[in-house]
């Protein structure tokens, strides 16, 4: 009787570590860009930001406002970074943008391993990617990082509703928009674990 209890114990063990070990498979679900898509980018106005952190080689897209001149791209008033939900990445979002205001600017960030970026999404990795493309969307804007800060606001689909949120707390954003938002992790990942 004891050595059936001892293997039913270790069994649930082993499936409780299992379901530990592939926890992050549930919440993110990376999907990477087509060598085709990242020639379209180009070819639809956006420009490529890349920078490096702690996960590897990150990118990330802008695409300008439309509206201004070439010359008064640096002065437009407002910015948007774009968070993308499971399993898509950001620069799906650009017909959202497109059909938004033309005197914004939009900034498409991935998270690490989806999209054209190196390493593993982790709430902490995430924030320091979107902290990167600021500070790389600045250097391209030849502003101060906090100057450009104060022109920042997010839009967040599903899991980046978290992440819109996230970086808008963190940089003191006054705008954000969340679609679909999860009510939380343990909801979100009944969904898709139980029937």
């Amino acid at each position: 009787m004891t050595i059936a209890i001892l293997t039913i114990i270790l069994g649930l063990g082993i499936l409780a570590g299992c379901m530990i070990a592939q926890q992050e498979r549930i919440i993110y679900m990376p999907r990477a860009y087509t060598d085709a898509e990242l020639r379209s980018f180009k070819a639809a106005g956006l420009v490529r930001l890349t920078f490096n952190n702690e996960e590897g080689r990150q990118t990330a897209f802008w695409l300008p406002p439309t509206d201004p001149s070439p010359a008064e791209r640096d002065r437009v008033s407002h910015h948007w970074l774009v968070f993308s939900g499971n399993g898509g990445c950001a620069v799906d979002y650009r017909d959202v943008a497109r059909s938004g205001p033309k005197e914004c600017g939009w900034l498409f960030v991935d998270y690490p391993g989806y999209g054209a970026c190196e390493g593993h999404p982790t709430p902490t990795s995430i924030r320091a990617n979107a902290l990167g493309a600021i500070a790389a969307l600045a250097e391209e804007l030849g502003h101060e990082s906090e100057t450009l800060k104060k022109q920042l606001g997010s839009f967040g689909h599903s899991i980046g509703a978290a992440a819109a949120l996230d970086i808008a707390a963190e940089v003191g954003m006054e705008r954000a928009v969340i679609v679909s938002p999860f009510t939380s992790m343990k909801d979100m990942a009944a969904r898709y674990v139980t029937p």
